[in-house]
């Protein structure tokens, strides 16, 4: 990039990150890649259109653009091209990775950016004040949107759920189990609550589910909360109690060991992130109760697009991506501070913040 010149910089964004999500829709809508991959073989442009019942010269044009983005792979010139399904291919053909493919490809929100911005004299978006809540034609925050909305809330929960997939690193891999409960499991007793997972129900309470099969010999509870809405379309995970909770009520367990919060602080502006926090406070046992805050954690200097990205990505529902020194600032508005940091994943740069109280 550095040695691009400003015609190659103006060129690679129409053509690589306009254009060719376009096409990509295009192909998922058609069903291009499915039927590349159900053939087994190399299909000719001529072939596919009737198959497919498209113009043949607006096909071609499609399948020059999706084989330079290595969607698929062209293995000859006749009848206007030949090409075939790669492994790529079968990316754009798995139910989950198409629907959410789809779902960010609808989001209004990033076009609308840059007139939005214009509008509020380049202010900091909030939860309640975001691009969001023009997208979508409301006053509530995204969460409280999309609560109403069964369809949109599926899709995002779809997204979520993939997106998670492509950390390349489970947390409890590099989470020091023992060093972190300390003497708390020294007098075991099953009905104390071991583990907490605030506002999990998004993730199908896949971390609830990961950490008792990550430590099975630890004793206590483990406990899912979301709205119940929420968790009442789930499906029951064994060993793992449902307990509804509004993290912006106070908290109803009181002295669990740890209370974990998964990519929910970076959905909320600083204000209402304190919220969240100070409702955690009062339940903490003051020398046993942590809070694990696992979300991403931006680097000083060197930020990859990635990570760069997902900030501007929540700036869209008045949320944020933050470095450790935002964090540290956040958890001590909040009465609280950051004991220590677990790094597990480098792209996106994931760690797992332990927090107690002051």
């Amino acid at each position: 990039m550095r040695l691009q010149t400003p015609f190659d910089i103006h060129i690679r964004f129409r053509q690589q990150y306009l254009v060719q999500s376009a096409c990509i829709r295009i192909g998922i809508d058609l069903g291009i890649f499915r039927t590349l991959l159900e053939s087994n073989g190399s299909m000719n442009t001529k072939s596919l259109a009737k198959r497919l019942g498209a113009a043949p010269d607006l096909l071609r044009r499609i399948m020059r653009e999706l084989a330079a983005a290595h969607a698929v792979d062209q293995t000859g010139k006749e009848d206007w091209g030949e090409f075939i399904a790669n492994s790529k291919t079968r990316f754009y053909v798995d139910p989950e990775w198409e629907k959410a493919i789809c779902a960010l490809f609808n989001a209004p929100t990033l076009q609308d950016l840059p007139g939005y911005l214009v509008g509020t004299k380049y202010q900091t978006p909030t939860s309640t004040a975001s691009p969001i809540q023009k997208a979508l034609a409301t006053k509530d925050t995204f969460f409280a949107h999309i609560a109403k909305e069964d369809k949109m809330s599926d899709k995002i929960a779809l997204i979520q759920k993939v997106m998670s997939a492509g950390s390349s690193r489970e947390w409890t891999k590099a989470f020091p189990i023992d060093q972190e409960l300390h003497d708390w499991d020294s007098h075991p007793d099953p009905d104390k609550v071991l583990f907490v997972d605030l506002g999990g129900g998004m993730f199908n309470g896949q971390q609830c589910e990961r950490f008792k099969k990550s430590f099975p010999y630890l004793q206590g509870r483990v406990v899912l909360q979301d709205q119940q809405s929420v968790l009442q379309k789930l499906s029951p995970i064994e060993g793992v109690e449902f307990i509804p909770q509004n993290f912006f009520e106070p908290q109803h367990i009181q002295r669990a060991k740890f209370y974990y919060l998964r990519e929910v602080l970076h959905d909320w502006s600083d204000d209402k992130c304190i919220e969240i926090l100070q409702n955690l406070v009062g339940a903490m046992d003051t020398q046993h109760s942590r809070i694990l805050i696992d979300d991403q954690v931006l680097p000083d200097i060197g930020c990859t697009w990635q990570d760069a990205g997902a900030d501007i990505s929540m700036m869209m529902i008045g949320g944020a991506e933050r470095s450790i020194d935002e964090w540290k600032e956040l958890v001590q508005r909040a009465g609280l501070e950051i004991l220590r940091v677990h790094s597990y994943c480098k792209r996106p740069s994931r760690s797992v913040l332990v927090v107690g109280r002051t």
